[in-house]
């Protein structure tokens, strides 16, 4: 998917990127700096008013009106508000389009990610009947997969869905219908969209369905896969049976790897025997099953043998069982802990609290498969996928993500990066939870490295992309260590990115939280800003958002050719970038100098403004500048020995003179900072300069300069090593020229 930038003026300019591989449509907009509270209170209760009169004012972009944009969900998390709406066509939902975006906690609002279909003139008036379309639905699903029976999970619906077949409409009616089956041998599930007009069918896509949670297991459970006994025991285990009418006969509590007996008073019938855990280690938000859609449950006839009867259901462990006696429980034990990893701190995710239905052995085709609300194993090359920890965690994650995504997919096969989002942020927050680089290791066909440097290949499938953005997020993990980048990277993932650029973007900003040490804008930088953009650039993923920094350029190297200072450097990887900015500082002289008066368009500079030698030092730094005329961070600072004193003005070279067109007072860098932080300005003529800094209270901290400054670049130092952690401004002047700016201190 690639994109390209349109910019439009709406009180500021904007960047609107159009998908170019599709229809045209628009998928995300930049540059709003948008206060939201201007429109109302920013309450729960309040937002979906607020999203009509924010929507209104930029209706003529979208090619949509207000009010065929239906809010569908609003999540408070940290403070911020995420919300997620469906775009409708009178009243009639358009499948897959939608727009999300996120208010700070100072009520602003920076971009909008969506898809949307701009201009759509369409006739809801269906010519078909819903029973007709039904119709159509029913006799495709029975021929097609040969079977006599079905159910209607959703009778047909009207519905809006985008038509790339005709160039002259770039919508389509259609009814949608779901239909399934079940067997014990089989599970199908299917969407029918069919044409609202003509009765053909469009399309045929899979479906998930809900399902409930009945008893449950607690015996032995596999750590990792292995073919031989790589089991380990669950304690004491509560066990009931019920007769078939539900009522409880009796119940107990064993040793999950003993023996047990259990007495009842009825001659023949039909019994259920469930088992439970007895203890609080986790909550039951899981059973499974062989070949039964109800209840993992044993169930046959026995018969009166006179005082007792001794019964040992199918899945005892001893010596003599199969390894498939094991799945049920490990499936349900991992599945509970996952349940508990996203509930439970620092997710904290109340979502995933349904009860969740697992299938086993359900296909020698199969390995493991996500439903978005349940999860099913099977056997494919021979190997039983349920008993791997690392498979039931990546198919249980599928369902986490395609509930944060509003019970919907990233991906369809359509787009390749959106369904390698799929498959990669489950491969993350399985290897995560296991804490290794290797997502189901040994197991072929399915093991995915995530200590890797692959970038991404339009000629490769999403499994294998999928790669590309678990490994940057692990590369992210592996690098940033003093803050919880799971959690990062689950955040993210509310902003609904459908792209690895837009997750970049969505990554940074969920970085800049003030949480984090952050101040809701990015364009001065985040907290981790370099080590989150290395991490992508490994992958060649770059950010979409122009207001996002350049990286800092690397590995600055000063060394001497033809007599002068010859600066060399890592090339920044950045598709925007305009070059680099060299600053120098010669011995007797307080701060740096810009040297380049354009930007450097090579990773290399040599500086004939200054000749080696022996006498004093000349130190260097380099930053890159983008096309937006956004600085990157500082390099490295690097030195080299020269000709030059400030007393011997006879073997000073004449030094380049570089100077500004105007006035002009930088962001500090860095910026939060700990304790030291540098400030830079600009003086186009000679100027009496005064930079002070005060605290929010008004009171003066400290005086940095107060003196007649020569025209040029200029840099000072604030080392606030004696103040306590909080926000603060530094105030400047020069001549007319007056400016303010904040910067934040964190201990």
């Amino acid at each position: 998917m690639t994109s390209f930038p349109v910019h439009f003026f709406v009180g500021s300019p904007l960047t609107i990127n159009v998908d170019g591989e599709d229809d045209g449509r628009i998928i995300s907009i930049y540059g709003l700096n948008e206060n939201l509270s201007k429109y109302g209170t920013i309450r729960e209760n309040d937002i979906d008013d607020i999203c009509k009169k924010f929507f209104s004012e930029y209706s003529e972009i979208l090619g949509v009106n207000s009010e065929d944009l239906k809010t569908v969900s609003i999540r408070l998390r940290g403070g911020k508000y995420y919300v997620h709406c469906q775009q409708q066509y009178k009243d009639v939902s358009v499948d897959k389009c939608y727009l999300s975006f996120v208010i700070d906690q100072n009520c602003k609002t920076n971009k909008i990610l969506c898809s949307i279909i701009k201009d759509i003139n369409l006739n809801v008036n269906a010519g078909i009947t819903q029973q007709d379309a039904e119709s159509v639905a029913i006799k495709h699903f029975l021929d097609d997969n040969q079977i006599s029976s079905y159910n209607m999970r959703i009778p047909a619906q009207l519905l809006i869905m985008p038509n790339k077949i005709e160039s002259d409409c770039n919508s389509l009616l259609v009814y949608k219908v779901v239909l399934i089956y079940e067997d014990e041998y089989r599970s199908i599930n299917n969407e029918y969209f069919i044409d609202a007009n003509t009765a053909k069918i469009f399309k045929i896509e899979e479906n998930w369905r809900d399902a409930t949670l009945s008893g449950s297991l607690r015996l032995p459970y596999y750590q990792s896969y292995n073919s031989g006994v790589d089991y380990v025991y669950c304690g004491n285990t509560d066990f009931e049976i019920y007769n078939s009418l539900g009522g409880e006969e009796a119940s107990g509590t064993t040793n999950s790897n003993g023996t047990f007996s259990i007495y009842f008073n009825e001659s023949v019938a039909q019994y259920y025997f469930y088992a439970s855990i007895g203890d609080t280690e986790f909550n039951q938000w899981c059973y499974t099953n062989y070949d039964d859609p109800s209840y993992f449950k044993v169930q046959g006839t026995f018969n009166w043998f006179g005082s007792s009867m001794t019964i040992y259901p199918y899945f005892y462990v001893d010596s003599s069982c199969l390894d498939y006696d094991y799945l049920p429980c490990n499936v349900y034990y991992h599945v509970n802990k996952m349940h508990d990893y996203f509930t439970g701190s620092p997710f904290n995710f109340s979502d995933m609290n349904f009860k969740m239905y697992s299938k086993l052995l359900c296909s020698v085709d199969l390995n493991g498969k996500s439903h978005g609300t349940w999860i099913e194993f099977g056997e494919e090359g021979g190997i039983s996928w349920a008993k791997s920890a690392s498979c039931i965690n990546h198919e249980y994650s599928h369902c986490v993500i395609y509930h944060i995504y509003d019970n919907s997919w990233i991906g369809n096969e359509s787009y390749n990066q959106p369904s390698a989002m799929d498959e990669g942020f489950p491969d993350y927050f399985d290897c995560a939870y296991r804490n290794d680089d290797v997502h189901c290791e040994g197991l072929t066909g399915a093991e995915r490295q995530l200590s890797n440097s692959y970038q991404y290949n339009s000629n490769e499938d999403w499994y294998w992309n999928s790669q590309v953005i678990s490994g940057a997020c692990w590369d992210v993990r592996s690098t940033v260590t003093d803050i919880d980048v799971d959690l990062l990277v689950f955040n993210a993932l509310f902003h609904k990115p459908y792209t690895f650029s837009q997750f970049l973007d969505c990554i940074l900003e969920e970085d800049d939280d003030p949480v984090y040490g952050g101040n809701n804008d990015v364009s001065n930088g985040t907290p981790h800003l370099e080590d989150i953009l290395q991490a992508f650039y490994i992958h060649q993923i770059y950010p979409s958002d122009p207001d996002v920094p350049p990286a800092a350029p690397l590995n600055l190297s000063v060394g001497e050719q033809s007599n002068h200072p010859y600066l060399t450097w890592d090339a920044n990887p950045e598709p925007d970038l305009a070059g680099y900015h060299v600053y120098r500082k010669l011995a007797g002289e307080e701060q740096y100098s810009q040297v380049t008066a354009q930007p450097c368009t090579t990773n290399y500079f040599l500086d004939i403004g200054v000749y080696t030698g022996s006498i004093s030092e000349a130190y260097y730094y380099v930053r890159a500048i983008d096309n937006s005329s956004i600085l990157s961070g500082l390099s490295n600072i690097d030195h080299i020995t020269v000709n030059y004193a400030p007393d011997k003005k006879s073997i000073e070279p004449d030094v380049v003179s570089i100077l500004p067109g105007y006035y002009a007072l930088d962001s500090n860098f860095p910026n939060p900072f700990n304790p030291v932080t540098q400030i830079q300005y600009q003086l186009p003529e000679a100027s009496k300069v005064h930079l002070s800094i005060y605290n929010m209270n008004g009171q003066l901290v400290e005086i940095l300069v107060n003196e007649y400054k020569a025209a040029g670049f200029h840099a000072v130092q604030w080392d606030a090593s004696k103040q306590p952690s909080g926000v603060y401004l530094y105030r400047f002047q020069a001549g007319e020229f007056r400016d303010m700016k904040k910067c934040i201190l964190i201990k």
